[in-house]
């Protein structure tokens, strides 16, 4: 039961941390970041397209078109 609740913990992270990055791809998102704004941490330009760019490696964006 204990490794069980460990695995979830360990998804639950991971889903977390995957739901952050994708939202960095947003326009607004950035420019909150860019800028310090609504909360948002500040980041320079350069430290947010690293995120961005390992964003887009490690979340592939969902095919929709795709038919089943």
């Amino acid at each position: 039961m204990l490794k069980l609740e460990a695995e979830k913990k360990k998804l639950r992270t991971i889903l977390q941390v995957q739901y952050v990055l994708q939202n960095l791809t947003q326009e607004h998102v950035q420019k909150d970041f860019k800028g310090g704004l609504n909360g948002a941490v500040y980041l320079p330009s350069k430290e947010l397209d690293y995120l961005i760019k390992f964003s887009k490696l490690t979340c592939p964006e969902r095919n929709e078109s795709l038919s089943v």
